[in-house]
């Protein structure tokens, strides 16, 4: 039997972790856009 709860509990950190870094990515991009106008 695999240990769902660790399973999912490592797909959802790693799945928050991907979406902090494509929003922190937009973000600085968006302000170094910004500032460059």
């Amino acid at each position: 039997d695999l240990p769902f709860g660790v399973v999912h509990r490592r797909l959802a950190l790693a799945f928050s972790i991907v979406v902090l870094c494509v929003i922190g990515s937009h973000s600085t991009a968006s302000q170094n856009y910004s500032a460059k106008r």
